[in-house]
C-alpha cells in the first residue's frame, strides 16, 4: 500500500491486512524519502550518505518495495514475480 503520498490517518499495511484477512505491503516513496530528509534539514553535503541510510531502513522490511516513476521496481517482494 502506498503511505507515502498523505499519509494522515490511513491504516498501517499491518491493520490493512489485519482487516482484509489477506497480505499487505508498504510501498516507499523515493521522493518522499528525498523530502523527510530536506524537512528534517539535511544539507548537500550530507545527503547522498543520509539518503541511503533512511532508504536502508525503510525497505528492510521484507514485506515493503520501493516505487519510483516509471514503474521501475528497485526491490521485488518475497515470493512474487518481477511485471
Amino acid at each position: 500500500m502506498d503511505t507515502g503520498y498523505a499519509p494522515g490517518g490511513l491504516l498501517s499495511p499491518a491493520e490493512t491486512a489485519g482487516l482484509a484477512g489477506a497480505a499487505a505491503f508498504e510501498i516507499v516513496r523515493l521522493e518522499q524519502v528525498a523530502e523527510s530528509l530536506a524537512a528534517a534539514g539535511t544539507g548537500p553535503a550530507g545527503f547522498a550518505d543520509a539518503y541511503r541510510a533512511a532508504l536502508a531502513e525503510r525497505v528492510a522490511s521484507p514485506a515493503s518495495g520501493v516505487a519510483c516513476r516509471r514503474g521501475q521496481v528497485h526491490r521485488r517482494l518475497p515470493g512474487r514475480a518481477r511485471t
